[in-house]
């Protein structure tokens, strides 16, 4: 008896802080492969918003199987902290 590979599809969910979302579905032939994936479609996503990650600093990627399920996540947070923020305007009274 023949037995045949079928190749998973993974889709890969892109969320954001304001209401985006976009899909890619992708074949590959298994959960270790879609989770590396994941890496190189996060680091090109960043590498082509540039600067602009900071206006909207919450993403997160979802690589999903072939029923939906959640099989990983990458999530990506910016926090700018209080030292690279502009000073602040001294008002002495």
């Amino acid at each position: 008896m023949k037995h045949e590979y079928v190749i998973p599809t993974f889709r890969y969910i892109t969320n954001t802080s304001t209401p985006s979302t976009s899909i890619e579905s992708v074949d590959l032939p298994d959960t270790d492969s879609a989770r590396n994936n994941a890496v190189v479609i996060t680091g090109d996503m960043l590498a082509k918003i540039d600067g602009e990650f900071w206006e909207d600093s919450e993403w997160q990627l979802d690589v999903t199987d072939e029923r939906g399920l959640i099989l990983c996540s990458i999530v990506v947070l910016g926090i700018a902290s209080a030292a690279g923020q502009p000073p602040k305007e001294r008002t002495d009274e």
